[in-house]
């Protein structure tokens, strides 16, 4: 899947992007950042690549194996949430795989 600039800011929060295989690789794997807070999940095989990957929330999934590849750094936050000055974080699962995960 390439998705146009034009387009890229219509993904928002609470996306979901599936398929069989999915891969997404950043343009530029040396200095980019592939932030996640929705679901990316493929029923066989994932692959993340990017010059950092940022899970705010989001949840990685693969019935297969994963491959995440950070030129810098990989770093999954659980999700948080904020009322009235009150912030929850809320339990994620950020990561997971029917076969092998390789971060």
């Amino acid at each position: 899947m390439i998705i146009a600039l034009a387009h890229r800011a219509e993904i928002v929060t609470n996306a979901l992007i599936m398929g069989d295989d999915v891969n997404i690789t950043s343009q530029n794997t040396s200095n980019s950042t592939i932030t996640n807070s929705g679901r990316i999940n493929a029923s066989q095989q994932l692959h993340v690549h990017g010059g950092d990957i940022l899970g705010q929330g989001g949840h990685f999934a693969a019935g297969g194996d994963a491959v995440m590849v950070a030129e810098n750094n990989i770093r999954l936050d659980a999700g948080r949430t904020n009322v009235e000055g009150v912030e929850t974080v809320l339990n994620t699962d950020a990561l997971s795989t029917g076969g092998n995960a390789t971060v």
